[in-house]
């Protein structure tokens, strides 16, 4: 889904994915990458956003991102943070850090 937004952002702006990825400073490499299915880190996200100027929520859901006063379901930047990092990890990061949380989570 994040390259399917990443192309329709970029064709919005006239520029395809590789030259975006070229003129932030990043190889095309990163472009494949993101086409097979990988996700850019929290930093390259924010980077790519500020370039096309949409929100990471597009990019990440196609949906444009509210803000966190307006978040209906309490969330505010540091969560969206977070999920964003949890979403790059691999599977086996995520049962790591699942567990963690739940650990943390049972002490209260």
């Amino acid at each position: 889904m994040f390259y399917d937004n990443l192309k329709a952002a970029c064709k919005a702006k006239g520029i395809s994915p590789s030259a975006l990825a070229l003129s932030l400073g990043m190889s095309k490499a990163n472009v494949t990458k993101w086409k097979q299915g990988q996700l850019p880190s929290t930093g390259t996200l924010q980077r790519i956003s500020e370039g096309l100027d949409v929100t990471t929520d597009f990019l990440l859901y196609g949906e444009a991102k509210k803000e966190p006063a307006e978040q209906a379901d309490g969330q505010n930047g540091l969560d969206v943070g977070f999920v964003n990092d949890f979403l790059s990890l691999s599977d086996n990061q995520k049962k790591m850090v699942s567990a963690l949380v739940k650990e943390l989570s049972e002490k209260g």
